[in-house]
């Protein structure tokens, strides 16, 4: 659009003179290819110079991510920086890995010197509280430094306890003497005993045992204030809190340094080891376009057209980047440069410090510059009913007051939404009772099953236009397994991500038991795997073996009389004896490369995965996952421990995914 309003204005504009902005990588390489294929249909249609010469300029168009737009910004001026433009930017998962390496380092470097602030904190909570404690606040630690003296709010309340005691005291002594309590037998017995009561109070640091006995104990009578005996409780609670604050201030005072310390020791490693988090792009972005004027000035006449998707997923930091491209404040959006594209309904990454705040901040900016506020408010997709009822729920759900960052806009009906015809959605209802709770997964999934054959003997539907969405794949084996009873034909379409592939799994596991031969439910799964093909009858008798003799599958393993079991089994038992002792030996051994090659030639695991069904494919994924194991060695001089801690925070980041 803005390459052909360019043209039809006489003012020409360049792929390279746009920015456009999308939330991950393959969003944007998708964003290049729509804008390819749209100039490719305007050039079989109108056979325009200009769009070829658009289309030649393309690879040109900035087309990226945030965190692609602000690396470009870092290694098109190191210089302005002072960093390697070679920097290694870490993926979200080895930056944590880098960050853990960097707390455990830190603090037991720290213990080893003998330093009093981290002891202090070890003594309080313990090392490895500690060192979950400060990795939670490594995101705050600009904040937490800028603040200054942590303490100075407690030092303000310290100063106001002489005063909060004599008023407490004041209080207790009027509250004798008010004739609405003088009816009170506690009351009474408080005005024997005063002195004791107060001059506890006063103590340092106070003494409430006396103040406990009398005091705590009166309640307000019937029909009279209460707001004297209320002051009193809040006052107490006050002062007791300050003995809490007073006793915490040393670990304040602790933490200040040992947040200060790191911050130094981890970016003094950040820049040693030229490693780079998604953070610190941002961060150093937004200092190159902040402090370097002639920079600045050179992408803000670079690009002439700015443009945004997914703006509610943004953060502060990233805004103001995008105002320092667009004029010379980062709080204060200045020209008519900026588009953006967001629903803050749809912001879904808070949990990465995404701000939904910034997007309402910025909507306005636009309106207040003479900016158009576009609402796609039109629904293509649904029904007239569906449309009808999501507008009637959130208009009460959200309100519409437009003063706040979230507020309820109502949804039109596109034209297609108006269209007659196509199948009605149907609820299909499994009646179950206490006696089958159990087993209710297997009967929805069995109805499914039963639905969609029906569908297609009796409707004719054909297979491959039905599909099954599931909320969590931990159900697909039951819908595979209703579907097979039902001679249902089907594939798994990405059911599970690489690592949690049964033959990735099986590696895995063997792996973790030749690491440590302990673990025995890894070893129950590597022996009902395809490499030794137990069944489940055997290994549950083995682990009933499991005692205080024999304290883990492995001793049971290598202790069992093969010959005692039948000649099947027997035969797959001694295979399992004689190939895991072989590998684990070499385990012992070997370096992690040499071992991955030892656990092929030993278990000939090609040809036992080409047998399995899909077996070309469940040998590719094995090799990629040894080949993963050689690349890691390589480059991080990695054992075999230290890998199987990297692939088990692989796993978890992919299961956030």
């Amino acid at each position: 659009h803005i390459l052909e309003q360019g043209q039809a204005n006489g003012k020409e504009v360049a792929p390279k003179e746009i920015l456009a902005i999308t939330f991950t990588r393959k969003a944007a390489g998708e964003m290049k290819e729509r804008v390819r294929s749209k100039m490719n249909e305007k050039i079989a249609t109108t056979n325009s110079e200009f769009w070829k010469k658009q289309l030649g300029e393309l690879e040109r168009a900035q087309i990226t991510t945030i965190h692609g737009l602000c690396s470009r910004l870092l290694k098109e001026n190191p210089v302005e920086l002072g960093i390697d433009p070679a920097f290694n930017l870490a993926e979200e998962f080895e930056g944590a890995e880098f960050l853990q390496e960097c707390l455990n380092d830190f603090v037991r470097h720290g213990l080893r010197v003998q330093n009093a602030d981290l002891f202090t904190l070890t003594n309080a909570y313990g090392f490895q509280r500690t060192i979950d404690q400060l990795g939670s606040l490594v995101g705050s630690l600009e904040e937490i430094i800028a603040f200054g003296d942590l303490t100075k709010s407690y030092q303000e309340n310290f100063a106001n306890e002489p005063a909060a005691k004599a008023r407490l005291c004041w209080m207790i002594e009027a509250l004798t003497n008010n004739p609405d309590f003088k009816d009170s037998k506690s009351v009474v017995k408080l005005k024997e005993n005063l002195s004791e009561v107060t001059e506890g109070i006063l103590k340092e640091p106070s003494d409430f045992s006396a103040y406990n006995l009398y005091v705590s104990k009166i309640s307000k009578p019937r029909n009279v204030n209460g707001e004297p005996l209320y002051e009193i409780k809040n006052l107490q609670a006050y002062l007791l809190k300050l003995d809490v604050d007073r006793a915490s201030v040393p670990l304040v005072q602790a933490w200040q340094k040992v947040l200060q310390d790191f911050a130094n020791y981890y970016h003094a490693r950040k820049e040693q080891d030229d490693f780079l988090t998604f953070d610190d792009l941002e961060e150093l972005a937004l200092k190159l376009l902040k402090e370097n004027e002639q920079v600045r000035h050179k992408y803000q006449e670079k690009f002439r057209y700015i443009m945004v998707d997914e703006f509610q997923d943004t953060n502060d930091r990233q805004k103001q980047i995008i105002y320092l491209l667009c004029g010379d404040d980062a709080d204060k959006l200045y020209g008519r440069k900026l588009f953006v594209v967001g629903d803050p309904k749809q912001s879904i990454y808070r949990f990465r410090g995404a701000d939904v705040s910034v997007f309402a901040e910025v909507r306005r900016a636009i309106a207040e510059l003479g900016g158009e506020n576009i609402s796609l408010s039109k629904n293509f997709r649904s029904k007239e009913s569906i449309v009808n009822a999501c507008n009637h729920v959130f208009k009460t759900l959200l309100g519409e007051d437009r003063t706040k960052d979230i507020y309820f806009e109502e949804v039109e009906i596109g034209d297609v939404s108006k269209q007659v015809g196509g199948e009605l959605p149907e609820m299909l209802e499994i009646p179950y009772d206490k006696s089958t709770t159990g087993i209710k997964r297997e009967m929805e999934a069995a109805k499914i099953a039963e639905h969609i054959k029906s569908l297609h003997t009796e409707s004719k539907v054909p297979y491959g236009e039905m599909a099954i969405l599931l909320s969590a794949m931990t159900e697909c084996e039951k819908v595979t397994e209703a579907l097979g009873n039902y001679g249902v034909p089907f594939i798994v379409i990405d059911g599970k991500g690489f690592y949690e592939r049964q033959e990735v799994l099986d590696f895995l596991n063997l792996l973790t038991v030749l690491q440590n031969r302990r673990r025995s439910l890894e070893l129950a799964g590597v022996l009902r795997s395809p490499y030794f093909g137990l069944n489940d009858e055997l290994i549950t008798k083995l682990f009933l073996q499991v005692n205080e003799e024999q304290s883990c599958l492995w001793e049971v393993l290598m202790n069992l009389d093969a010959s005692s079991l039948n000649e099947e089994q027997g035969c797959l038992v001694t295979h399992a004896q004689l190939s895991l002792k072989e590998l684990s030996d070499c385990a012992d051994l070997l370096a992690l490369p040499e071992l991955l090659q030892k656990i092929k030639q030993v278990l000939n695991l090609e040809a036992i995965l080409y047998l399995q069904d899909n077996g070309v494919a469940k040998f590719a994924n094995v090799k990629k996952l040894i080949g993963l194991g050689w690349e890691y060695c390589s480059t991080k001089q990695g054992t075999l421990a230290s890998w199987l801690e990297h692939v088990a925070d692989l796993r978890k980041a992919q299961a956030r995914e």
